[in-house]
C-alpha cells in the first residue's frame, strides 16, 4: 500500500510538473506573437492606462513597425522614425509623418515612407534617432552607436550631413537647444567604430583622445558649408577641456534634452538624469528606474520614459519627480506638443496624452 500511495503521489506530481510546463509554452508563445505583432491588434487586453485626472489617452496610429523616436512637426503632424522591414533592400530607417489633425486610429503601414539608407557599405549601422530643425523644418538623424549624420528635407531628399564622431548616443543622441544649434550626444575614445570610409591617416597623424566618455557637440546646421561635415571639428558644449585632460570617468548617458533657459539635461538607461554644465562639472537632477529619454515640455519641466515599466515620470527642474502615465506597453519615444504628450509603443501604437482645457504641464 505504500509503494502504491507513493507511486501515485509520484504521478500528480508529474501531472502537475507537465501542466506547468504547457503553460509556460503558451505563455512564451503569446509573449513571441505579441512582440512579433506590429499592428497594434495583440493590446486588447493590455494592462490598463493609468492618466493624471482629466487627462485622456488617444490612438492616433497603430501598424509602425519598430518606433525608434519622434519629432513634432508643428502644428498637426509628427515624425517617426522606425526601422525598415526585413529584406534584402532593407536601409538604416524609415521616416513616416503621421498627422494629428485627422481620423484615428490611422494605419501607419499605408502612409508615405521616406527610406534612409546605409551611410557605410562596411559598417550597417541602424537610424535611432530624430530632431527637426524648426527654422526649416529638415530633419536629422543620427545612426545608433554609429557615428554618421542624415539630414532629410521634408519632401523626402536625404544626404549624409556629417561624419567621424566615434559612437553616438543609443537613445536620443539629438536635439535642437533654444539658439537653434544641433547637439550631438557623442562617446568620446578612438577605434570603438571601425569604418573604412574614414580617414585611415587620421589615427597616425593625430594623437589618440585619452578621454573615454560623453562629448555633447554643437552644430550650426544653417551654415553653408560643403557637406558631408566633419563632426569631430565642431564645437563641443561638454565637457570642459580641463574635465577632458584630468581623465574623468562620466556616465554612459544616451539621451539629452534642453531647456528653453539653455540648460542641458542628460539620462542614461541606469535611470540617473543629471543637468550638464558648460565648465564639465554635473548636477544630479534626479534618479528613475530605466529613464531611457527624456524630453523638454515647458521651461522647467521634463518627462522621462521607463521602458520596462511602462510609465513616464515627470520632472521639474527643482528635481522633484512626480508620475505620469503607467500602463503603457513598452514605451520607446515620447514627444511634447505644447500640454500634450505623443508616446510611441515598439508594439506599433502612437498615443496622444491630452490634457484637460487650461491645464499646464
Amino acid at each position: 500500500m505504500v509503494h502504491g500511495r507513493d507511486a501515485g503521489v509520484r504521478a500528480l506530481r508529474a501531472l502537475h510538473e507537465l501542466t506547468l510546463l504547457a503553460a509556460l509554452l503558451l505563455a512564451l508563445g503569446a509573449l513571441h506573437a505579441d512582440a512579433q505583432d506590429w499592428s497594434g491588434a495583440s493590446l486588447r487586453g493590455g494592462r490598463q492606462l493609468t492618466l493624471p485626472d482629466g487627462y485622456r489617452a488617444e490612438v492616433v496610429a497603430r501598424g509602425l513597425r519598430l518606433p525608434q523616436d519622434l519629432a513634432v512637426d508643428p502644428p498637426h503632424g509628427v515624425w517617426v522614425l522606425t526601422r525598415p522591414a526585413p529584406g534584402a533592400d532593407r536601409g538604416a530607417g524609415v521616416l513616416v509623418r503621421v498627422p494629428l489633425d485627422g481620423p484615428r486610429p490611422l494605419d501607419a503601414s499605408q502612409l508615405p515612407a521616406i527610406a534612409l539608407p546605409f551611410a557605410s557599405a562596411t559598417v550597417p549601422f541602424e537610424a535611432g534617432s530624430l530632431a527637426r530643425y524648426p527654422g526649416s523644418g529638415d530633419l536629422y538623424v543620427a545612426e545608433a552607436r554609429g557615428h554618421h549624420l542624415f539630414r532629410v528635407t521634408p519632401d523626402g531628399r536625404v544626404a549624409i550631413f556629417a561624419r567621424g564622431g566615434n559612437v553616438l548616443g543609443d537613445g536620443r543622441a539629438l536635439v535642437f537647444d533654444a539658439t537653434g544649434r544641433l547637439l550631438v550626444l557623442d562617446h568620446a575614445g578612438r577605434g570603438v567604430v571601425a569604418d573604412t570610409t574614414s580617414d585611415p591617416l587620421r589615427e597616425l597623424l593625430e594623437p589618440g583622445e585619452s578621454y573615454q566618455g560623453p562629448v555633447v557637440r554643437w552644430v550650426r546646421v544653417d551654415e553653408t558649408l560643403p557637406l558631408p561635415r566633419n563632426i569631430e571639428y565642431t564645437g563641443v558644449l561638454f565637457p570642459s577641456p580641463a574635465v577632458r585632460r584630468g581623465k574623468a570617468v562620466l556616465p554612459r548617458y544616451s539621451s539629452l534634452a534642453a531647456f528653453a533657459s539653455g540648460d542641458l539635461v542628460a539620462s542614461g538607461s541606469n535611470g540617473v538624469i543629471d543637468r550638464l554644465r558648460p565648465d564639465g562639472t554635473i548636477a544630479r537632477l534626479a534618479q528613475l528606474s530605466g529613464a531611457g529619454a527624456v524630453v523638454a515640455a515647458g521651461p522647467d519641466v521634463l518627462y522621462a520614459l521607463d521602458y520596462l515599466g511602462g510609465r513616464i515620470a515627470r520632472v521639474r527642474a527643482s528635481g522633484a519627480v512626480e508620475p505620469f502615465v503607467e500602463g503603457l506597453i513598452r514605451p520607446v519615444a515620447l514627444a511634447a506638443l505644447g500640454e500634450a504628450v505623443i508616446v510611441a509603443e515598439d508594439t506599433g501604437r502612437l498615443l496622444l496624452i491630452v490634457p484637460p482645457p487650461g491645464a499646464a504641464p
